[in-house]
């Protein structure tokens, strides 16, 4: 009998993946300041998403103080998003019935 592999449990990964390979190339100390926030074209200064994701990117480069400075949760929140993207990428390679 062939093992039959559910390829559509690793869309969630991908998406983490993806999101992760983004915040670490939208490095957020690099002048102009890009940024996808709707939030930010309205006008507003700060918003909570924005600063988890440049205290994200903070952290892969290293930078674990400025990384805190930005949002306090945001270097506990990179190993769990890791640790889940590495979870359903082994759920959804393993063989099911």
């Amino acid at each position: 009998m062939s093992k039959i592999y559910n390829y559509k449990l690793l869309k969630e990964p991908i998406i983490w993946l993806t999101a992760l390979v983004v915040l670490f190339f939208i490095y957020p100390v690099t002048p102009g300041d890009f940024s996808l926030c709707i939030y930010k074209f309205l006008g507003w200064e700060n918003c909570w998403g924005c600063g988890i994701g440049k205290s994200m990117s903070c952290a892969m480069h290293g930078e674990l103080t400025e990384s805190f400075e930005y949002h306090k949760l945001g270097i506990f929140i990179l190993p769990l998003m890791l640790s889940r993207i590495a979870i359903t990428t082994f759920n959804g390679l393993k063989p099911h019935k």
